[in-house]
């Protein structure tokens, strides 16, 4: 099977954007930035969405298993990014990673 690469190109002020300055004054701010970025390498293949595939009881939980990351943080994590307008939550509770359009 090949393996198949994608890149994520980040800004070079990536650490300068208010968005993530904010995300990371934030209790556990530095954990908060790496589900971020762990959510945009996921949304990768699919344009900046993150699908939730109702194996758990709502796509933040499903989210955190996805990424082996704590669901307490993840959940912070999107209520601040939705917060600043980095993400939105659509109705069908799927994530839509505004950022990635610009990448």
């Amino acid at each position: 099977m090949e393996k198949r690469y994608y890149w994520l190109k980040l800004k070079e002020d990536f650490f300068n954007d208010r968005a993530i300055k904010a995300l990371r004054r934030l209790p556990q701010g530095d954990s908060l930035t790496i589900v971020y970025l762990k959510m945009q390498l996921l949304s990768l293949k699919t344009a900046g969405v993150i699908r939730y595939e109702h194996i758990l009881p709502d796509s933040t939980a499903e989210l955190a298993m996805a990424m082996d990351e704590d669901e307490a943080v993840v959940r912070l994590a999107v209520e601040a990014l939705t917060r600043f307008g980095v993400v939105e939550r659509w109705d069908d509770e799927t994530l839509f990673m505004v950022a990635m359009q610009q990448l």
